[in-house]
């Protein structure tokens, strides 16, 4: 039985082209077990408990992967298939991409607070081209190992990589960060042997970190959790470059104290990105904000 890939079917030429492109197999046999599983955890009946015992099956080898659907086919993302089964296939984050594209513009400057290993920064950067910017800032070293892999694999050097965390703090400081599936979790208290990582205010960096002149066009927010400290930090970026958002929310986020902190520097919510209720802000979905032309900030 063929795995699903989008909107069609992975037939035995694509597992084939995958097992030999991806290097991740050694039969096309496994090949095909791998999609199965894959295809199954995009079921939207599947509890995460059930998807992470499902994905610890999968390949752990990390490798420079072509993407096999979907709008950033053919490029390549530094992966593995028990990391990142949907950003290899191409089905991950799909309406965010859609928005992205429509949004950005070539010789833009955007900036990517939370990036991974890269695959939707590989789309940024794509739009933006030679001419533009994508600052990309992960703070895990594991996976700004990952994103810088990923950007030269691609041979895009408009991806600047940041491995750095953004908060509130003026001056760089170092602390330790717990880790869920590979990316920093600031919801969890950290273990004694938990990785450090260091971290600054975007309003202290920015000036150092390019062309203080440069006009920030928009940015895109993953941080698991800290989109409070983070937003507070970049005050002065917002109510001066007055660029686009793109924020995903998570479940520890009040989201009173983010609409007021939005009204503050002079944003309004304006749509959601991801499919969801008009009216609500739900837990792991992307929502666009933009500059409410009737503030003063």
């Amino acid at each position: 039985m063929d795995a699903v890939r989008g909107d069609r079917r992975l037939g035995a030429r694509d597992l084939c082209l995958a097992a030999s492109v991806g290097g991740a197999f050694t039969s096309v046999t496994e090949a095909r077990f791998t999609f199965s599983l894959v295809s199954i955890t995009n079921k939207r009946h599947m509890t995460t408990q059930l998807k992470n015992i499902i994905k610890a099956h999968l390949p752990v080898r990390v490798a420079s992967r072509r993407i096999l659907s979907g709008p950033l086919k053919g490029k390549k993302l530094v992966t593995s298939w028990r990391d990142y089964p949907t950003g290899i296939l191409g089905t991950a984050e799909r309406p965010l991409l859609s928005w992205l594209t429509a949004n950005v513009q070539p010789g833009e400057v955007w900036l990517y607070i939370g990036a991974n290993c890269g695959y939707t920064t590989i789309h940024i950067a794509s739009v933006v081209g030679r001419e533009g910017r994508i600052f990309a800032f992960e703070p895990v070293p594991d996976l700004a190992g990952k994103l810088l892999a990923t950007a030269r694999a691609n041979g895009m050097a408009q991806i600047v990589v940041v491995p750095l965390a953004l908060g509130e703090t003026p001056i760089l400081r170092c602390r330790s960060t717990a880790i869920f599936s590979g990316m920093a979790d600031p919801t969890t208290e950290p273990e004694p042997d938990s990785p450090r990582i260091l971290e600054i205010a975007l309003d202290a960096l920015w000036p150092q970190l390019w062309e203080p002149r440069s006009h920030v066009a928009g940015l895109k927010v993953d941080v698991n959790g800290s989109e409070m400290s983070v937003l507070r930090g970049m005050r002065t970026v917002l109510t001066s470059h007055r660029p686009k958002l793109a924020l995903e929310i998570h479940q520890c986020v009040d989201r009173n104290d983010l609409l007021t902190f939005l009204r503050e520097v002079g944003y309004l919510w304006t749509g959601n990105i991801d499919p969801s209720p008009p009216d609500v802000l739900l837990n792991d979905h992307n929502y666009e904000c933009t500059p409410d032309k009737l503030a003063s900030c």
